[in-house]
């Protein structure tokens, strides 16, 4: 089994955050900011982003860059934490052995059924109510 690196794995949330943010990301600089070899960082981009965004997020080899649209999380049910740990947990069950990795696919298949549905989705609020008027809370 190959070594982890914490950095690379504890970078990837922060990185998705930037990246629904709006920034683009140079390789070269990220993996001196995380402290990460550009290729494990690479790598691991590949693996638990840009599989988990296929649409949303891009990366150009020419520049060496990563791209995404702006916002993109704020349509999903998970926070970037989550996303990162859903993917990691995904792409490492196969060394559990078949029936374990048939469960969880059918498992990640259905949370990923469920967590897409309308009724899960986040929704945005409008304030309705003029500023200079009180404001109740019922807890």
């Amino acid at each position: 089994m190959a070594r982890i690196n914490k950095n690379a794995i504890n970078a990837l949330p922060k990185i998705l955050k930037r990246l629904s943010s709006g920034e683009d990301l140079c390789m070269a600089r990220v993996s001196k900011e995380y402290r990460v070899p550009p290729t494990t960082l690479i790598d691991n981009i590949n693996k638990h982003i840009i599989n988990s965004f296929p649409n949303i997020i891009r990366f150009s080899k020419s520049t060496n860059t990563l791209t995404a649209s702006n916002s993109f999380l704020s349509e999903t049910l998970l926070s970037a934490d989550e996303i990162i740990t859903m993917s990691i947990l995904e792409n490492n069950i196969s060394q559990y052995g078949s029936d374990f990795e048939l469960n969880a696919k059918l498992l990640f298949d259905r949370f990923k059924k469920r967590a897409s549905l309308q009724i899960y989705k986040k929704l945005n609020f409008e304030q309705i109510t003029r500023a200079d008027e009180p404001k109740f809370a019922i807890i």
